[in-house]
């Protein structure tokens, strides 16, 4: 299924934040593609290639990988919490805190759209929901989640870092020549299409105009 990149978005107007959604969604695609488990057709737009992410390998190494059974202490957790500066709650209500209620530890990570309710038995874990926010009741049960422990701030790095050296880049309507998408590094294949030829030099884009018909079918 091809997932969707939007541009993120910065406070243009004083005292007012971005929409964390957005922050949430875009570090959540760049870590599946981090660790090779996104979907094989990602969408974005050039503006969204050159904004600022976290610097490529950041994510997956702030990646704290938590499953069900005998893999972590309670203990281990909270102490990894804590020294990545998420924030203790009694009840979380947005991303970057977590609560504890006796054995059950509830996290808000800074790329997911769902909190993380983990219960705890001893030293093993005994299940992973999501849940929501307002009702605070689950809404899908995990066996295994993603936290991000320090990636959230980090902008040393840029959306096209992400283009892997195997990846198809194909670009819709080229900008004006001496303009046009330049990956770094170019990935092997990079096709460029659109609707009109674009003569400027000889690598200039096709011309697949005849390719586009109108159809009556839905």
């Amino acid at each position: 299924m091809p997932r969707f990149l939007p541009e993120a978005e910065f406070a243009a107007i004083e005292n007012i934040l971005p929409d964390p959604e957005i922050a949430a969604e875009r570090l959540a695609l760049l870590s599946q593609i981090e660790k090779e488990n996104a979907s094989k057709l990602v969408v974005t737009t050039r503006a969204a290639l050159d904004q600022p992410a976290p610097s490529r390998g950041m994510l997956r190494s702030a990646s704290l990988e938590i499953q069900r059974g005998p893999n972590m202490a309670m203990p281990v957790l909270l102490s990894a919490l804590s020294g990545a500066g998420y924030e203790r709650v009694a009840q979380v209500t947005t991303r970057g805190q977590f609560a504890v209620r006796g054995g059950i530890v509830d996290i808000f990570s800074w790329q997911t759209s769902l909190p993380l309710r983990i219960e705890f038995y001893g030293d093993e874990i005994e299940s992973l929901r999501e849940f929501d926010l307002d009702s605070q009741t689950s809404v899908r049960t995990r066996e295994q989640a993603s936290v991000l422990l320090s990636a959230a701030d980090n902008t040393g790095g840029r959306v096209r870092d992400y283009i892997t050296q195997d990846a198809l880049l194909i670009e819709l309507e080229p900008a004006a020549a001496g303009a046009a998408l330049a990956p770094r590094p170019a990935p092997p294949s990079h096709i460029q299409i659109s609707e009109s030829w674009i003569e400027n030099d000889d690598a200039a884009p096709e011309d697949f105009s005849s390719a586009f018909v109108e159809c009556d079918i839905r």
